[in-house]
């Protein structure tokens, strides 16, 4: 999209269009009505921010009917709720003004401002800069983070970076091609203070000895790794979502390696947060359990404990990894509802399911996993 259109697109002109494209994007009778009142680039940007806009709701609620969005640039947004996340914790530093300088959208900076925070937003990308400044409501400075950061930063300002992690071809995972450069990004954040936004991937070898991490999930998916300045290196798992009214977080220590059990009366998912900040054996020792096989993140215990870090199980039944013991168990029971969770085993959920032949008015929860015993079939319920 040239810069042209999109400023159509944020302007008066343009809500008509775009009152009209929300109606049943992507429609044939409305590209036909479109195009009877606007130009074809024009009808084709309004249908295209429409379908943007019901995509969008997934991850920002009926707020998406009023943002402007682009297909990568929502891709990578920060969740609503880890934006504030985020806020909050910046403000509980002490920080009162932060540069988003790779604000995309502005999902970040909406969540800065909305705390309390004095905010300055910079974007590369013409495009996303005209539909952050929208979205935000102040001015977006369309620029390169490098090429602005001294000009703009000052002793008393805080940096938040996100650096772009996608190319012409898609997403990325990598750290070579990111923009701006990870060397940079750090450089700037050790003289600056405040917070990076990694991909939750990152190879911990790559964080600095002075820096500290939070691996950040939502509603059980580990959606990034937060690098700050705080001293002692300090590694975190944050847990948001999951029917938790705040965040569930974990501080990790020291901790000897957990113990490997044979399976008990409930068994223990750590949320993938814990997982990747390195913290099964600390959970262990706080829900006394042990590990069902070494290498593999699924707990053990006799004992049900109440926790944010964690999704437990109450053990029902026990069965060797055998598909035709599995379906004449769950016939036998009547379970008609499975939720399959697989660790350690080749298996495909997905293809396994209409192998069972579910039939009846129960529902449970199937694990299959490896256990020191040898690979089990766990039929368990999700506990409280």
């Amino acid at each position: 999209m040239i810069p042209e259109l999109a400023a159509w697109l944020v302007s008066e002109d343009a809500a008509p269009a775009l009152a009209l494209a929300a109606h049943q994007p992507g429609s044939l009778a409305t590209g036909q009505a479109l195009r009877k009142q606007y130009t074809a680039e024009q009808a084709a940007a309004a249908s295209a921010q429409a379908a943007l806009r019901q995509q969008a709701r997934r991850k920002f609620g009926p707020a998406a009917d009023t943002c402007f969005f682009t297909a990568d640039g929502l891709q990578q947004a920060t969740r609503p709720p880890v934006a504030a996340w985020r806020a909050n914790w910046l403000v509980s530093q002490g920080i009162t003004r932060v540069a988003d300088l790779t604000c995309g959208l502005g999902t970040d900076a909406i969540a800065f401002r909305a705390a309390g925070l004095d905010v300055i937003a910079v974007e590369a990308d013409p495009v996303t800069a005209c539909f952050a400044q929208r979205n935000i409501g102040i001015p977006v400075t369309c620029a390169l983070a490098e090429d602005v950061a001294t000009a703009l930063l000052d002793p008393t300002t805080a940096v938040f970076i996100d650096p772009s992690r996608r190319d012409a071809h898609g997403q990325f995972w990598g750290t070579s091609a990111m923009s701006p450069s990870l060397d940079w990004t750090l450089e700037l954040l050790r003289a600056q203070g405040g917070c990076v936004k990694l991909a939750p991937g990152l190879d911990h070898a790559l964080i600095p000895t002075w820096a500290s991490a939070y691996w950040i999930s939502h509603h059980g998916t580990l959606v990034e790794v937060m690098l700050t300045t705080e001293p002692n290196q300090r590694r975190t798992a944050v847990v948001l979502g999951n029917g938790n009214a705040t965040a569930a977080e974990m501080q990790l220590r020291p901790t000897a390696p957990a113990s490997v059990r044979q399976i008990q009366k409930y068994v223990y998912e750590p949320d993938p947060a814990v997982i990747r900040a390195g913290g099964i054996a600390q959970l262990a020792q706080e829900l006394d359990a042990g590990l069902l096989a070494e290498k593999i993140a699924y707990l053990t215990s006799d004992s049900l404990v109440v926790t944010g870090l964690a999704t437990a199980f109450a053990v029902e039944a026990v069965w060797p990894y055998d598909e035709r013991v599995i379906r004449r168990e769950l016939a036998e029971r009547e379970i008609g509802t499975l939720e399959i969770k697989a660790r350690g085993v080749e298996v495909d959920p997905a293809k396994l399911r209409p192998r069972l032949r579910l039939r009846g008015n129960h529902s449970a929860t199937l694990i299959l996993t490896e256990t020191q015993a040898g690979a089990r079939s766990i039929l368990a319920h999700r506990g409280i």
